[in-house]
């Protein structure tokens, strides 16, 4: 695993790969543009990045194409191997396997498309080629699923485009691997840290004015200490889980806070998403208002 992941990142680091840098930017700026046209581009976005859902959308929809794709291969090699009979059977298997991946490669596709919009730097890279090797396999599956219709079926084109599609896709598989569990991609952003086991003494009340919001350390922990217009004191995570932003540096506004970064927002009395990029909850910390102090205590 750690070889495989060594020569990816070797191949992907070439210079000779540069121009897909400049192809990522120019494909990231006009993705971004239509994610950003309010009010239905930034909705579809959070959709797409699974915030409703408080999950990550991409990896449950691209499961779907995967696995048709790899059900056919293997039904594709039962049907070589197999009788006449049988064979029949195989082959139409394959052909439902492929046809099923090609429909739901799209809404994978778009899915992590909305995902990628907010990444820059190598994993912008890797992303660009992922997304290159899946379009690929696509049209490769497509030109198979063409070839395996009507009476005048090319099983040679069909198997041959099929094993394209096939190496294609586990390649680009590969590198949305190396992207989630090396690069960290969309992974939680969640420091070491351990949160207050106890009421803590932090700020004066009379330093948090209403709609004022700061960063406090609790023993090392950095916690979003914010006071609504009415008065009410909250307690939050004070990074973004989706990149680990500052939140003390986002905007409050109408009970929600905003990543300075990427935009994602949460409501501050329970720290559930309401736009993405972001779909992990904000951990939401027990908070009071005794003799004039602020104390902070265990999560709620």
């Amino acid at each position: 695993m750690a070889e495989t992941a060594s020569t990816l990142a070797s191949i992907l680091g070439s210079p000779r790969l540069a121009a897909v840098d400049s192809l990522a930017a120019c494909v990231n700026d006009k993705v971004n543009a239509v994610f950003g046209r309010e009010p239905l581009g930034p909705q579809v976005k959070s959709i797409l990045n699974g915030t409703p859902l408080r999950h990550r959308l991409h990896p449950a929809l691209a499961q779907v194409p995967v696995g048709a794709w790899t059900t056919a291969f293997y039904l594709d090699v039962l049907a070589l191997l197999g009788d006449r009979r049988s064979r029949r059977y195989y082959r139409s298997g394959a052909d439902a396997a492929i046809a099923l991946g090609i429909a739901s490669a799209v809404p994978a596709a778009c899915s992590g498309m909305a995902d990628w919009a907010d990444v820059s730097g190598s994993p912008r890279r890797y992303g660009m080629v992922h997304a290159l090797l899946n379009v690929a396999a696509l049209s490769s599956y497509s030109i198979s699923l063409a070839a395996r219709r009507g009476k005048r079926r090319n099983d040679t084109l069909a198997l041959a485009s099929a094993g394209i599609g096939f190496v294609a896709l586990s390649v680009a598989a590969a590198i949305g691997g190396e992207l989630v569990y090396n690069l960290g991609v969309n992974v939680p952003a969640s420091p070491a840290l351990s949160p207050p086991e106890d009421f803590v003494d932090v700020l004066a009340g009379d330093e948090l004015q209403p709609g004022d919001h700061r960063m406090v350390e609790v023993d090392d922990y950095p916690i979003l200490l914010l006071r609504d217009e009415r008065g009410d004191l909250r307690a939050l995570q004070h990074w973004c889980p989706h990149a680990g932003a500052p939140l003390s540096e986002g905007a409050l506004e109408d009970g929600v806070i905003t990543c300075p970064w990427h935009g994602s927002r949460f409501c501050i009395e329970d720290g559930s998403p309401v736009r993405g990029p972001a779909a992990t909850p904000l951990p939401v910390f027990n908070v009071r208002e005794q003799d004039g102090r602020i104390f902070i205590g265990p999560p709620a």
